[in-house]
């Protein structure tokens, strides 16, 4: 990425640090996995390491990837080493959190530590997360939605995710509000609308930064310019807020899907 970075700026004088948003995230270990916890010293150690790779100066956001990086006191010693790397040494502009649940923001909250800006999720129609969204608006705590294309059939085919098979199958709830927009349509048939669409379009009045992932450039390209050219209707956000069933599927796989806000 660093090496990228690197040629893009050098390609034209328009090509500015400045116009780059660049986050990245702290592994911060998992027992679970015979990983040892990041400690305070590491985690910033960890912070250092990724300015090397990246070849920047300074973090623009800098995220703890879960909470599942050992105890309580753990996480609080990481997300400590995150504040000294903002505020103290000027590493990263700032520091948010990925994949905690309310009780991890509480801790946060009852040490008497700035609460996090932002909160990585994963938030689609299927899983919509609306007691966590709640209280971190409450809180001011941004929300970024990962995973937001889950729903479709062909997302992560042939990788780990906890969708299976069966669900691949089922009949989209998405293509009646698809079929409606390009009916509706008067472009004949160019930037037709499509399922993806429909899903970054329902995140994007929901108001949540969004972070849609493909290595497809055609899929890239319609993933950064397809969800502009409609509105999803208020009868159409209500007939999608209303599919949530609490299916969480980025994390674990198809016999054991994981949510990793409910971990202790």
């Amino acid at each position: 990425v660093g090496i990228a970075i690197k040629k893009w700026i050098e390609k034209s004088d328009n090509n500015t640090r400045e116009s780059l948003f660049i986050t990245t995230k702290l592994w911060p270990g998992n027992p679970n996995w015979g990983m040892e916890p990041k400690t305070y010293e590491t985690t910033i150690e960890s912070c250092k390491n990724s300015l090397k790779k990246l070849d920047i100066d300074q973090i623009d956001l800098y995220l703890i990837h879960t909470p599942l990086g050992g105890s309580k006191e753990d996480r609080l010693n990481q997300y400590r080493g995150l504040i000294e790397c903002q505020q103290t040494l000027g590493l990263c502009k700032s520091i948010g959190v990925s994949n905690y649940g309310i009780k991890h923001l509480i801790e946060i909250e009852e040490a008497g530590l700035p609460l996090p800006t932002c909160n990585q999720l994963e938030i689609h129609p299927f899983c919509t997360k609306l007691e966590l969204i709640n209280y971190m608006k409450l809180k001011n705590i941004s929300v970024i939605a990962y995973s937001s294309l889950a729903p479709l059939s062909s997302w992560r085919l042939g990788q780990q995710s906890a969708k299976s098979d069966d669900k691949r199958l089922e009949t989209s709830p998405f293509m009646n509000i698809v079929n409606q927009h390009n009916q509706n349509s008067d472009n004949n048939g160019e930037n037709s609308c499509n399922e993806s669409n429909i899903l970054l379009r329902w995140a994007l009045q929901k108001e949540y930064a969004i972070l849609p992932k493909s290595i497809h450039y055609e899929r890239i390209l319609n993933n950064f310019n397809g969800p502009f050219n409609d509105s999803l209707t208020a009868d159409e956000m209500n007939y999608l807020n209303g599919l949530d069933r609490n299916e969480f599927l980025a994390f674990g796989n198809s016999d054991q899907p994981f949510d990793p806000t409910t971990a202790p």
